[in-house]
């Protein structure tokens, strides 16, 4: 292949026809994986009977408070409210915990925006490979690290919280890597971007307190015009301007919606609201921005008192769902969301498990990025260089990574699988950094032949690992054989509904029930 056409597929610049032609490629592909069928199972998982009756209360304004922000259960009601699946939507009002569900109950309006926002994540994700590598053939198949990812699929096709904190994450870091890779001549356009990806954070924040450490994006960014006050000076006000726009704006349509109180809820329908709330509430001045300064202030006092109130990891309890921090990373512990059957044969489950081969590049990923990172900066301070932009972005992300899973694992209260998806997804962005870097240092060795055998066999790995746990995502029926085949590591816990559990780091004579 000429030099020069093997520069254009390698190191393409422009988004071009091949690049729309891949995105619609990773739209299709998501679309299988993520939307279709999603209102299925027709039963509530894992978190889904805590939002649902926080949705219901959203949709029909009752007062009520909760450990996480408002902007995923708002979400999850408006869903509800565009689908009209359901005759009536108040069946939770009088609890924070929706069970007992209808026979013919729909889940289909409260699950939409969780599985749209995580069907778009796919082509985002793309988008930010693409524009890390500049390469549409790379980007397309690290798409294949979302798109075929078994525990990702399964928990984001659920009216839970995760896949909208994704959502807008990836949104946040493709504009962060925009700021920091373009060239501003005009000051407008800096502040456009700037303003949206104040937004972008703001949506992360008001959906879950966990993507907080996105914030490290920030200085980052700002690092990039520490010479140019101007710049800076409009970064720092536009975002700024963005994420109070949006995080006022959530908060206040929650506190303005919650003004009907229910006695039957939480301290006669008040929870842990101050006195001052209460008289709030009581006179109807929640819709005013002046109270907002009260209210925001006990709806985050209530998430530490919420806290102290979840147990602490019991590794020996013998229904224990949760699992250490540092499993995370080797896929442990796996959760049986729920499970069923006709014929005591064959069961029905649906389960959060990793697709293996995309965990295990994950874990790799970080492994040598870190090893990657810590030779590269000490060259550079050794030789006295600027370290290259693609490096810093790998620091970035690993920095980002280690202060998540740092501060969680001091934490003694029980934690689950579902927490690590974040670290999970960053260290997607760390593998594309660290392929780029291998390949434009071996262009001249590799052939666009070998390159892309290499992808294909990867691609091939994390498709049949997605095949082989793929009735464990779609709630299709196994035996106890297959189940047991599925679990591939003692500290993954996949097991049978009538099986003994596993007694990984606990002595067996020690299980205990709760």
């Amino acid at each position: 292949m000429p030099r020069r056409a093997k520069e254009r597929t390698l190191s393409a610049i422009r988004f071009g026809r091949e690049g729309w032609l891949y995105l619609g490629m990773v739209c299709l592909l998501a679309y299988f994986t993520y939307l279709h069928g999603y209102a299925q199972p027709n039963g509530a998982y894992w978190d889904e009977n805590y939002y649902i009756a926080d949705a219901q209360k959203e949709l029909n304004g009752v007062f009520y408070m909760q450990f996480h922000p408002p902007l995923g259960k708002l979400l999850i009601g408006l869903g509800e409210m565009l689908i009209d699946a359901n005759e009536y939507d108040d069946q939770f009002l009088g609890t924070d915990h929706g069970k007992d569900f209808p026979e013919n109950f729909s889940f289909a309006g409260y699950r939409f925006f969780p599985v749209f926002l995580g069907w778009l994540s796919a082509p985002l994700l793309f988008l930010t490979f693409f524009l890390l590598t500049r390469k549409h053939l790379l980007a397309l198949f690290l798409s294949f690290l979302y798109i075929f990812d078994n525990a990702l699929i399964v928990h984001s096709r659920g009216a839970m919280l995760d896949a909208p904190m994704l959502t807008f994450a990836i949104l946040t870091i493709l504009l962060c890597i925009i700021i920091v890779t373009r060239r501003w001549k005009r000051l407008w356009a800096l502040a456009l971007l700037s303003a949206a990806f104040g937004c972008a954070f703001a949506l992360v924040i008001t959906t879950k307190m966990q993507g907080a450490y996105l914030f490290l994006l920030f200085p980052a960014a700002a690092l990039r015009f520490v010479k140019d006050w101007r710049r800076l000076l409009t970064l720092f006000c536009a975002s700024s301007l963005g994420f109070l726009v949006i995080f006022v704006a959530v908060w206040q349509i929650h506190f303005s919606l919650g003004s009907t109180i229910n006695p039957e809820l939480s301290n006669e329908g008040y929870y842990r609201a101050s006195q001052e709330y209460k008289t709030i509430l009581q006179e109807g001045r929640n819709r005013s921005l002046a109270a907002f300064p009260v209210m925001l202030t006990a709806a985050l006092k209530f998430i530490p008192q919420y806290n102290q109130g979840i147990p602490d990891l019991d590794m020996c309890k013998w229904d224990e769902n949760g699992s250490p921090v540092w499993w995370w990373p080797l896929g442990g512990k796996c959760i049986n969301y729920r499970w069923a059957t006709n014929d005591n044969v064959h069961y029905q489950y649906l389960t959060l498990v990793p697709n293996v081969a995309v965990w295990f590049i994950s874990l790799v990923t970080i492994i040598i990025g870190s090893v990657f990172t810590i030779v590269t900066m000490f060259s550079a301070v050794v030789r006295r260089r600027k370290p290259r932009a693609n490096r810093l972005f790998i620091a970035l992300f690993l920095l980002i990574i280690f202060a998540f899973m740092g501060h969680l694992s001091l934490m003694t209260r029980v934690l689950f699988l579902p927490t690590y998806f974040l670290p999970l997804i960053v260290s997607f962005f760390i593998a594309a950094l660290l392929l780029n870097e291998y390949i434009e240092r071996k262009k001249r060795r590799l052939s666009d032949h070998t390159l892309i055998l290499a992808f294909m066999f990867i691609a091939s790995c994390i498709v049949l690992s997605y095949q082989f746990f793929r009735p464990l995502t779609y709630y299709e029926p196994l035996t106890d054989k297959q189940v047991t085949a599925r679990n591939l590591f003692p500290w993954w816990d996949v097991h049978c509904a009538q099986c003994e559990r596993g007694a990984f780091w606990c002595p067996l004579s020690e299980i205990h029930s709760p």
